[in-house]
């Protein structure tokens, strides 16, 4: 097992008191043609609220850039923090099969929106009546999907994914995390860098997640 190394600076500042320092697998990808370093969620992503469980670009909100340049990589022992069990295999084949899954599925509801959002009337009605509620509410999550899609499609193509085929080197690792657990701030300490999560606040569950770290609210 391979973790990430984290220098005592960090360890003093963002484990103890109410925040809570544990380990996530996750995949340290490199793209080929960039020297930029990403942390792909490999074990977080069981532990989300309810509401955005079926998100199917979920483990890419979940990964971010690691900090680090290839050469700064170092790696350190596990220390008394708990770790995560792995929840995926964390290797090219997972994480390209998952960017693909993620795109199918968003071109799959945005395909069932567009035929109904498709006008039914006639240019000059459209223009002087308005849509109905329901129309609007269509629309509103038709075109919140295709914002997705544009966001999902740019992030892919930092993680080096391209044409389908994912052009990156991976290897799995342990990444340690920091959460307040009273204020439910993240960061992932990498090296010297604490890293601010802020979607991680939004989508993991905060009693899924402590219960299995061990955790209450009045430790």
């Amino acid at each position: 097992m391979s973790f990430l190394s984290v220098s005592d600076r960090l360890l003093a500042e963002y484990c103890g008191k109410s925040r809570a320092c544990f380990w996530g697998y996750a995949g340290l990808i490199e793209p080929l043609e960039t020297r930029q370093l990403y942390l792909f969620d490999c074990s977080l992503f069981n532990y989300v609220t309810e509401e955005h469980a079926n998100l199917s670009e979920l483990r890419v909100l979940l990964s971010f850039k690691a900090g680090l340049s290839p050469n700064d990589v170092r790696f350190g022992a596990q220390l008394e923090y708990p770790k995560l069990p792995e929840a995926a295999p964390c290797n090219v084949k997972d994480i390209e099969s998952c960017l693909s899954n993620s795109f199918k599925a968003l071109d799959a509801k945005i395909q069932e929106y567009a035929s109904q959002v498709r006008p039914e009337r006639g240019f000059l009605k459209r223009l002087f009546l308005p849509a109905s509620p329901e129309r609007s509410i269509t629309r509103g999550r038709y075109y919140g999907l295709i914002l997705r899609r544009r966001l999902l499609s740019e992030m892919a193509g930092n993680l080096g994914y391209v044409d389908g085929v994912l052009k990156s080197s991976v290897k799995p690792v342990y990444v340690l995390y920091s959460v307040d657990i009273f204020k439910w701030d993240f960061a992932a300490l990498v090296g010297e860098n604490a890293i601010r999560l802020g979607a991680h606040r939004t989508l993991i569950d905060r009693s899924k997640l402590l219960s299995a770290l061990g955790v209450s609210l009045s430790s």
